[in-house]
């Protein structure tokens, strides 16, 4: 084999093996949600919109494919729809978000029961969430029926939030909430920026 033989046998091996990388089926490097998100500090100030809108933070193709994003707290079933999410995912994202009295959170769409990873995964591109949007959730108006409507509280947690406000008085600032031992720690944290809403009307 000559010398310019060779050089062109390994030119063809060298093209060959990067044509062959280039058209690799390697799935993509995973996104680990969780360390995007940092929950913010127990502070009104603290939500800012900024925070909560995962597409900025993140480039990616996937990111690429879409185009329509949808604002999670003000849709109705035909905007979900629209992203060919069935009737039944639509609605229980519509019933979830009015008993949360909205999402502050891309997250809290995994608090709903049984909700698929890949419609978790579409409208992570295809939303926006804004905590500024969300309601209060009347800590010191409503009643412990009242209070058991919203997903985060037990019928436990709400007796004790009302039997704290006779025997103290209104709750004043998140820090009240820390005296209710019997509430843990995951709830208070769930459910902060609800409460942050709460003191923010004084």
């Amino acid at each position: 084999m000559t010398h310019e033989m060779k050089i062109s046998l390994v030119l063809w091996l060298t093209l060959f093996f990067l044509g062959f990388l280039g058209k690799s089926n390697l799935p993509e490097p995973e996104i680990n949600i969780n360390a995007v998100y940092k929950h913010p500090d127990s502070t009104a100030a603290a939500y800012t919109d900024e925070m909560y809108y995962p597409q900025s933070s993140i480039k990616s193709n996937n990111e690429k494919k879409f185009t329509k994003k949808i604002n999670l707290n003000f849709c109705d079933t035909s905007e979900l729809r629209s992203l060919y999410i069935n009737s039944r995912w639509a609605n229980k994202i519509i019933e979830f978000r009015t008993a949360l009295g909205g999402y502050y959170h891309i997250n809290q769409l995994m608090d709903i029961y049984g909700f698929p990873e890949f419609l978790f995964e579409k409208l992570y591109y295809q939303s926006i969430i804004s905590p500024s949007e969300i309601s209060a959730l009347g800590i010191n108006e409503k009643s412990e029926i009242e209070l058991m409507l919203h997903p985060y509280l037990t019928k436990k947690d709400c007796h004790t939030i009302v039997s704290y406000r006779r025997e103290h008085g209104p709750f004043s600032s998140l820090n009240d909430i820390y005296q209710i031992k019997t509430i843990d720690s995951i709830t208070i944290k769930k459910i902060e920026p609800y409460l942050a809403k709460d003191f923010l009307k004084k």
